[in-house]
């Protein structure tokens, strides 16, 4: 096992499994195969520093199982880490803070290699570093391929890397806002995210025909009944693409956990419930009820066939079919409670 959770909570990993990575497995994946191969394998391996991410091996994508693995859009991955440090998130934990990229040759020959026509970029943060993110754009428009991936809100300060990302085939950017309440994002500390610009940057970021997945989440330490409400018509106004809606999970190894056990307000340690929209801690300003009720509240409104029609209208024409089909598709999942 390997990755953020077996990392975190290793000694837990451990008694499901022979051998646990600890950290990135590249550095030591040769030494794993090498003693599994003489019957030597030890319970742990620890990764020493990061790997550069050069000469990264492409995956086999053609050895899956078309029937048992549909993937509309390839994973290619450009960097790694985030620059920022949220609390609840496990990304800066995982990856110590550290921001790293590709270099944009190899990341085009794996695309080239692949032949596929539609991508989804794997990076927490696709344009955390302008410079890079614009070299990579640039290199993508010959491809003439659809792709999608995740940055912060920071994207509508850059116009020239909105265009390049729409010239190089974005479909959307899934971008996590996280709160309108700033008092919220300054308690995550995500306080460099300012409320009172987020109409005027996401403006400019649709402007440029780049759908706009927002982020958020509902049951913060500031967050009352009336959030719901609030939330439901920022969404409608600024004419989200579709929504994805957490409620504050508080993963092992984050700021986030330490502060909630800390506080005695985790309800238990289940990771089978740590999933989007569960409420695992009681929240500061309303009941747990509450809270479930709110948050299905803005998923049926934001859902429904009005809201649909009425934010089809700002999005890109091109761009309008995957969003008529995505945004029916949720609608269904979220009335089936399979959100």
């Amino acid at each position: 096992m390997g990755g953020i959770h077996a990392t975190t909570l290793r000694e837990e990993a451990i008694q499901h499994c022979d051998a646990v990575v600890i950290g990135e497995a590249e550095n030591v994946w040769e030494k794993l195969f090498d003693d599994c191969r003489k019957g030597n394998l030890k319970k742990f391996y620890r990764a020493q520093g990061f790997y550069e991410l050069k000469n990264l091996p492409s995956p086999r994508f053609e050895l899956l199982n078309g029937k048992n693995f549909h993937l509309p859009f390839i994973p290619v991955q450009a960097s790694r880490g985030c620059p920022h440090d949220c609390d609840f998130c496990s990304v800066s934990e995982f990856y110590g803070k550290s921001y790293r990229f590709r270099p944009v040759e190899e990341v085009i020959e794996e695309i080239k290699t692949s032949g596929a026509k539609k991508y989804v970029f794997i990076d927490d943060n696709v344009t955390a570093n302008r410079r890079y993110s614009k070299e990579l754009f640039k290199a993508l428009i010959p491809l003439k391929i659809k792709w999608i991936g995740q940055c912060t809100i920071n994207l509508g300060r850059d116009p020239e890397m909105c265009r390049l990302a729409y010239e190089s085939g974005c479909y959307f950017m899934g971008i996590g806002i996280e709160s309108i309440n700033q008092e919220n994002l300054v308690s995550m500390d995500k306080g460099w995210n300012k409320v009172a610009e987020f109409p005027k940057l996401l403006n400019t970021i649709r402007k440029h025909r780049i759908g706009l997945v927002l982020n958020m989440i509902v049951g913060l330490d500031n967050d009352d009944k009336e959030t719901f409400y609030k939330i439901l018509h920022f969404l409608i106004k600024n004419d989200a693409f579709y929504l994805i809606l957490n409620t504050p999970i508080p993963y092992p190894g984050t700021r986030l956990a330490s502060k909630l056990e800390k506080e005695g307000r985790l309800l238990h340690k289940d990771w089978s419930k740590y999933i989007q929209g569960s409420v695992v801690f009681s929240p500061k300003l309303m009941s747990i009820e509450s809270l479930k009720k709110g948050y299905w509240y803005i998923l049926n409104r934001f859902f429904s066939y009005n809201s649909i029609v009425k934010r089809s209208f700002s999005q890109s024409f091109k761009n309008l079919p995957f969003y008529l089909r995505r945004n029916i598709e949720l609608r269904m999942a979220v009335r089936r409670r399979d959100y």
